[in-house]
């Protein structure tokens, strides 16, 4: 099984919401040998790397948001609190919100150097900047002097906080021109999308952004590569996966990672599979595949679909293949994979393309 290193089971936080961002026997690769962090510090382990080339050009107000609030000329940041459970003393009822600030490397990740929020009545908290910072913005919220943690989320492919080390800091940027921005506390979703489950959709299935939003595991292997091919099936890009002579682990997945889908969903994934003539399969025993993997809190895999078709040293060269797997979810599933791999065989030479990859939610 895979996990990532991404995304992206939530951390039971106290102070956190709910979490909402890749095998059959013959084809399953080696268990993620550590499991996601079951204790989180209250504050980033590090430094990001990509500090704010300046301090902001305007100081913030922490005046509420209203219909005057003119949002088009200033920069309003918004946290969510309706769906967060702040029991910091774990005596099983919620604490008092009292402070809720933002902070980042211009305050030195300084929760009491960083900038006020006012309560807005509602459960959300707002600041309204005076005009906007002329450089990207990396941030986090801290409700009652408690960092929210958002590494698990990237873990399990989310999006919301790029700067990560996906271990021990996740960290939110507001880029230039990008606009207001809602967020909710500790957690890359909505209320309401939390409220109604996760909602499961493949990010980049072309890989026309390149590597985005696709994991691979380890995330040390580097026998991958998007590249631009004229015979591309979607788009003008693909991935292409080679082997990483590992006879003990054979097999590279690609995947994406989602989080408490909902019983009783049936998946139907696909993707087109491509073997160029001048690098084919030669070993019978090297394959690729894609795979829905579900796993339980404890990561135990939980059921597998196999797309029926694979690729392997008999496949016609030069065309796409259309790869499909089918999944039901059953109960007791707190991660789905969604996975492109290889297994390449006593250090064959083969190499395999992926493109156009579909999910289909019923």
């Amino acid at each position: 099984m895979y996990k990532m290193t991404l995304a992206m089971l939530p951390l039971s936080i106290m102070f956190a919401c709910g979490e909402k961002t890749t095998d059959s026997a013959d084809t399953a690769a080696t268990e993620p040998s550590t499991e996601p962090a079951s204790e989180v510090s209250m504050e980033p382990a590090t430094e990001p790397a990509g500090e704010p080339t300046s301090e902001p050009t305007s100081e913030p107000t922490s005046e509420p948001s209203s219909e005057t609030t003119d949002c088009d000329n200033n920069l309003c940041l918004t946290i969510d609190l309706g769906c967060s459970d702040f029991d910091v003393d774990a005596d099983g009822n919620p604490d008092p919100i009292s402070a809720v600030v933002i902070t980042g490397p211009q305050w030195d990740w300084d929760p009491n150097e960083g900038i006020s929020a006012s309560d807005n009545g509602d459960g959300t908290w707002s600041i309204v900047w005076d005009g906007f910072p002329t450089d990207d913005m990396e941030y986090l919220w801290y409700v009652n002097g408690n960092a929210e943690i958002l590494w698990d989320d990237m873990v399990e492919g989310a999006s919301c906080a790029p700067v990560t080390d996906y271990s021990s800091f996740a960290n939110r940027v507001w880029t230039v021109d990008s606009g207001p921005v809602m967020d909710t506390f500790g957690d890359c979703r909505s209320c309401e999308e939390q409220a109604a489950g996760n909602l499961i959709s493949l990010d980049n299935p072309s890989f026309e952004s390149d590597f985005m939003d696709w994991l691979i595991f380890p995330t040390t292997l580097t026998n991958y590569a998007v590249e631009e091919q004229e015979w591309a099936a979607e788009g003008a890009k693909v991935l292409k996966i080679m082997g990483k002579d590992d006879s003990n682990d054979p097999i590279t997945p690609v995947y994406q990672q989602f989080t408490d889908p909902q019983e009783g969903t049936s998946f139907s994934f696909s993707a087109k599979a491509y073997v160029d003539s001048g690098t084919p399969f030669v070993d019978s025993a090297s394959q690729a595949n894609i795979v829905i993997k579900a796993f339980d809190t404890d990561w135990a895999e939980v059921g597998t679909s196999i797309s029926a078709e694979i690729i392997n040293s008999t496949t016609a060269v030069d065309t796409w293949s259309v790869l499909t797997a089918e999944y039901t979810v059953p109960a007791g599933v707190a991660y789905i994979q969604f996975v492109l791999e290889y297994s390449q065989a006593n250090g064959d030479s083969g190499v395999v393309y992926f493109d156009d990859a579909t999910l289909i939610t019923q």
